[in-house]
């Protein structure tokens, strides 16, 4: 039984032709890299936040690179506008949606080392609601879905109110106890004099 031996093809004077092309491949590739892929990641769970106070929306690029002349789109799904654009190193509100204008900003202190994190002034109940980070450089693009997590004020005087109401029913009690004891006994006088 006889085996068959694989070979590569041999160029013009005998030297193997594929491990050449490999070769050839290989230091092109060195000359001209891939584009930097990324992927975009944002928080493991929704970002809660009391209605009238700031929220940050955290969002960053893995690997960790600069951000700055990549095109940033903050959307919320079903919505045809964006919640905030950057775009050309500059924050864009051309088309923002109206319940938005003024009142977001990208945070670009970490801007340089893949941060792409929004900040909403003022959050409404209406800005409850799920939110899609969405960043496209040159060759490349991803996004990331979280959600903004918006609950009811705190109002100190809820809590004044649940402190002080049973400190005034204990007090209004005390004093009609003690109004039906000082009445008893001024009775009892009364009927003790009487008699």
């Amino acid at each position: 039984m006889q085996r068959e031996v694989f070979s590569f093809p041999t160029g013009p004077k005998g030297s193997p032709f594929l491990p050449s092309c490999i070769a050839l491949l290989a230091a092109l590739q060195i000359h001209h890299p891939m584009a930097a892929q990324f992927r975009v990641i944002g928080p493991g769970q929704p970002v809660v936040v009391t209605m009238g106070e700031d929220a940050v929306l955290p969002c960053h690029l893995l690997p960790p690179m600069s951000a700055e002349s990549m095109e940033v789109r903050w959307l919320r799904p079903g919505f045809s506008s964006y919640v905030h654009l950057y775009r050309g190193g500059q924050d864009q509100d051309g088309q923002q949606m109206p319940a938005y204008r003024g009142r977001t900003q990208l945070v670009k202190d970490d801007l340089s080392d893949g941060s792409v994190s929004l900040r909403i002034r003022s959050v409404r109940r209406s800005d409850h609601g799920l939110y899609t980070c969405f960043v496209q450089s040159n060759d490349s693009s991803g996004d990331a879905l979280l959600e903004l997590q918006v609950t009811g004020p705190y109002f100190p005087w809820a809590v004044a109110l649940a402190v002080i109401l049973p400190l005034v029913v204990l007090l209004g009690s005390f004093c009609l106890w003690r109004q039906h004891r000082v009445t008893a006994k001024y009775e009892a006088m009364k009927e003790f004099a009487g008699a």
